[in-house]
């Protein structure tokens, strides 16, 4: 039986098996070498399994990490919202017409109104002369009412958002910026 088992890759029938056997004839070579062959084989076999495990915690682990980070920055960039999709592309989004509203204001008789595509070219100077790095790979999508960048690049949505975000938030360099910010 143990035999039997052993050659249909049963290796934990087949130890259990040959375990018996053993007991019956412990001078018995074949049983012998077919017992220590299995042991290894199943040995073998949970190892492969607690490495297995433990790759599946690590990916968990990364997960959870990766989750964390997007709620990590979700929570520092408010108002914007970052949307991350499962293939790594994201995208982040401003619902405009509240934040910072005075900055557009400021150049009100110029056309400038706080819309969608206002932001865009405020966001575009800043991509420019900030983080030129990031030219090719964040791109724009306003609309009139919403703010949009999105990559494939999941990071660097993230560096470009958490910059702008700091920009803004300081009213001397978002007023330098927006200076140079184009009317769409």
């Amino acid at each position: 039986m143990g035999y039997s088992y052993y050659y249909l890759e049963q290796y934990a029938e087949a130890l259990r098996e040959l375990e018996i056997t053993n007991k019956l004839d412990p001078k018995d070579g074949a049983t012998l070498a077919l017992l220590n062959w299995s042991r290894g084989k199943v040995d073998r076999k949970k190892k492969k399994l607690k490495q297995s495990a433990a790759l599946k915690a690590m990916n968990e682990q990364t997960k959870v990490e990766k989750l964390n980070s997007v709620v990590n920055v979700a929570d520092k960039i408010k108002p914007f919202v970052l949307r991350v999709q499962d293939n790594g592309s994201a995208s982040v989004i401003l619902n405009v017409g509240t934040y910072k509203k005075e900055i557009f204001k400021s150049r009100e008789d110029e056309g400038f109104e706080g819309g969608g595509y206002d932001w865009g070219s405020l966001a575009a100077v800043f991509l420019e002369e900030k983080m030129p790095e990031l030219v090719d790979i964040v791109q724009f999508d306003p609309e009139a009412s919403m703010f949009c960048a999105y990559s494939d690049n999941r990071e660097a949505i993230q560096r470009f958002v958490l910059g702008f975000k700091d920009a803004c938030e300081d009213d001397d360099s978002i007023r330098d910026l927006f200076s140079r910010a184009e009317l769409d």
